[in-house]
């Protein structure tokens, strides 16, 4: 597990939900294979619950904001219009839909949710900007 930094480990989870047919080519580059990948996901996501049960979430934050910042270098960054339709897809049943719409994997939701919830806390004027976005999509 210390060979692949938590950082490394979600850049890859992230890169893997939006590429699935790239995973070959996605572990070659990264030199592992299918089950190092998955014993090193495991290790972490055991980590994580780890220190969730301590009643600490600093690794579980870290996870979140790395794999969202890796889907954002992939597929750019996520806009408050784009949260907006995915928090209204969710609300009205069909977040699948959302994700699918703005060009996210289905995984996806709960990270870009919680990193988003801690931009707009960081952030007032993100804030009035997502609440503003959301009131739309739900009139849309």
């Amino acid at each position: 597990m210390e060979e692949v930094s938590l950082e490394a480990c979600a850049a890859l989870d992230a890169s893997l939900a939006l590429r699935p047919h790239d995973k070959d080519l996605l572990l070659r580059e990264r030199r592992l294979d299918a089950p190092a990948w998955a014993r090193l996901r495991a290790a972490w996501a055991a980590e994580i619950k780890r220190e969730l049960r301590r009643g600490r979430n600093a690794l579980l934050r870290a996870y979140d904001e790395a794999y969202v910042a890796q889907i954002e270098r992939e597929r750019g960054p996520i806009s408050a219009d784009e949260l907006a339709r995915i928090t209204v897809g969710q609300e009205r049943g069909d977040l699948a839909g959302a994700l699918r719409d703005v060009g996210l994997p289905d995984e996806s939701a709960i990270r870009v949710q919680r990193t988003w919830i801690a931009r707009i806390a960081r952030d007032a004027a993100l804030g009035d900007e997502v609440r503003k976005a959301v009131t739309r999509a739900r009139a849309g």
